[in-house]
């Protein structure tokens, strides 16, 4: 039986929520009680090993302090562009075919004054008889491709531009489903005019990759390397150098990884979390190949990556870190460039023109079933044969109407 003053706080914590979570509210009431407990256990369980957390960040820190640099003070103003895209979060799958739609935005400020802006629309079409896996797989593929040629555009109106996500890293999602058989002929032409059209961005020695959603976990792995601790509870990069870097500093990853990619020491500290002491004598063959096997199989070849540095910027104290990905031998160059004044974000940390472009589009859950049954109506008010409409209406009935907004959607990027 429920404490009656847990019950009442729980009651009562309900009720705020009424004008700040409108989800929570539309499930039955004693499911909201459940959720809230589930809420209040997991905030205790933080609270207990906040200490052991601390402790640990405060190891990190002095692990890296050596090597962080202060960003140098430029006044230069650059006119930079970034490229984002969205893509509807679930297909609309039908009776007759399968669905999705794409965007990708290009945007380019000087100033933070917008000079140029573009935008690129488009349709994925599969077999209602193909998997869901598969058209996920594709779709994905497609989105990035549309990327990558709004990047090269984007190329065409600014000095420099920003990706959103590291440039190689979908190699090692579309490498898994190489090995996994579910790579169609088209997916291969299609990640084939990726790679040439990354490779061509990268070759400009223009192009910035801005890395969101890093899973780095580089300097987990150094530690171990050092034998300077033994158990970090799979904490990320972000989250320790977030908390070890003051404002306007950087970090050369290669500054402290003897000559590995970071890559190999996340995949080392990985292992370690799996396999225990026994991964502390680490196969450096089967990492390298874990690392660059998908660009030797994709005949990328590895300099493709190892022509790549990452380093961590932190621009101000309250805002997170942030990652990039940037040609070696640029190093120089683009440090001015990421020290321009108003280039990152205050409240975010990231690049400004990054999140600008972030803002211009964004695909809802409902926006495919709608393009969908815009399809469907325009197709019937070209149609007059008796049996066409009714074969057509047949064609875009939902292939589960039941819940018409449940389908699958696949993140395609890696590391």
């Amino acid at each position: 039986m429920r404490n009656s003053s847990e019950k009442g706080a729980r009651k009562k914590r309900c009720i705020e929520l009424e004008d700040e979570a409108i989800e929570w509210l539309k499930l039955p009431p004693d499911l909201q009680y459940k959720f809230m407990e589930k809420a209040e256990e997991e905030a205790k369980r933080i609270k207990e090993n906040s200490s052991r957390l601390i402790s640990t960040l405060d190891d990190l820190k002095h692990l890296v302090e050596p090597y962080l640099r202060t960003l140098p003070q430029s006044q230069g103003v650059t006119l930079i562009a970034a490229v984002d895209g969205s893509r509807s979060p679930i297909l609309s799958r039908r009776l007759g075919a399968t669905y999705g739609v794409f965007t990708a935005s290009g945007l380019a400020i000087k100033d933070k004054e917008e000079v140029w802006e573009d935008h690129l629309a488009g349709q994925f079409k599969r077999s209602g008889a193909l998997s869901p896996t598969r058209s996920a797989i594709s779709f994905g593929l497609y989105s990035l491709l549309a990327e990558r040629k709004m990047a090269l555009e984007a190329l065409e109106h600014s000095d420099h531009v920003i990706l959103d996500g590291s440039f190689y890293g979908y190699l090692y999602t579309a490498h898994k489903q190489k090995v996994l058989g579910e790579l169609t002929d088209h997916d291969f032409d299609v990640l084939g005019e990726i790679n040439q059209l990354t490779e061509k961005i990268v070759a400009s020695g223009r192009a910035i990759a801005a890395i969101k959603r890093t899973r780095s976990r580089t300097l987990e792995g150094y530690a171990y390397l050092k034998g300077l601790a033994t158990d970090l509870n799979g904490i990320t990069d972000k989250l320790a150098l977030s908390y070890a870097m003051p404002a306007r500093t950087y970090l050369l990853y290669e500054d402290l990884t003897q000559g590995r990619h970071p890559i190999e020491l996340t995949l080392l500290a990985q292992r370690i979390e799996e396999e225990g002491e026994s991964a502390k004598s680490p196969d450096w063959g089967d990492i390298d190949k874990r690392v660059y096997g998908p660009f030797d199989e994709m005949r990328l070849g590895r300099h493709a990556l190892s022509n790549l540095g990452r380093l961590v910027i932190k621009a101000f104290e309250d805002a997170p870190a942030c990652e990039v990905e940037i040609p070696h031998g640029k190093e120089d160059e683009m440090i001015s460039i990421l020290s321009s004044p108003g280039f990152f974000n205050e409240d975010t940390g990231l690049p400004i023109v990054l999140d600008m472009v972030d803002q211009l589009t964004s695909l809802g859950v409902r926006f495919i079933d709608e393009y969908a049954d815009e399809i469907e109506t325009q197709a019937l008010q070209e149609l007059y044969a008796d049996k066409a409409p009714k074969a057509i209406r047949w064609f875009f009935k939902p292939l589960n109407p039941q819940k018409p907004y449940r389908g699958q959607s696949l993140n395609i990027t890696g590391f």
